[in-house]
C-alpha cells in the first residue's frame, strides 16, 4: 500500500507537489502498526527533503527535520545520524538556507 502511494506521490511531484507533499508526509507519519516499513518511511523522509529543496521551502525543510524525530528513534544511532545530515545538507540547494540551516 504504501509503495503505491510512493509511486504516486512520485509521479505528482512534477506536475502537483503539494499532493506529493501530503502523500509523502501520510506514509512518513503513518503510525508503526500499519504495513508501511522502515525502508518506505526513509524514502518518504529523503523525498520529502529533496521536494522541499526544489520547491526552496527552507521553513518545511526545518519542520520536516523537527518533525521526523519519531521514526529517527527506529532506526539505529548510525543511520539516523546519516539521515540527519542528508537533510540539512539539503539547505545547501536553498537560496538563503544558510541561516535555517545554522538554525536547524
Amino acid at each position: 500500500m504504501a509503495s503505491q502511494q510512493l509511486e504516486q506521490a512520485h509521479a505528482l511531484a512534477k506536475e502537483a507537489p503539494q499532493q506529493a507533499v501530503e502523500i509523502y508526509a501520510s506514509v512518513l507519519h503513518a503510525d508503526q502498526t500499519s504495513d508501511t516499513t522502515i525502508a518506505e518511511r526513509e524514502t518518504a523522509l529523503l523525498s520529502l527533503a529533496a521536494l522541499f529543496e526544489r520547491m526552496q521551502d527552507a521553513a518545511a525543510l526545518t519542520n520536516l527535520i523537527n518533525g521526523s524525530q519519531n521514526y529517527l528513534v527506529t532506526v539505529s544511532k548510525a543511520k539516523s545520524s546519516k539521515l540527519i545530515r542528508t537533510l540539512v545538507d539539503r539547505f545547501d540547494g536553498i537560496q538563503g538556507g544558510l541561516q535555517p540551516q545554522i538554525a536547524t
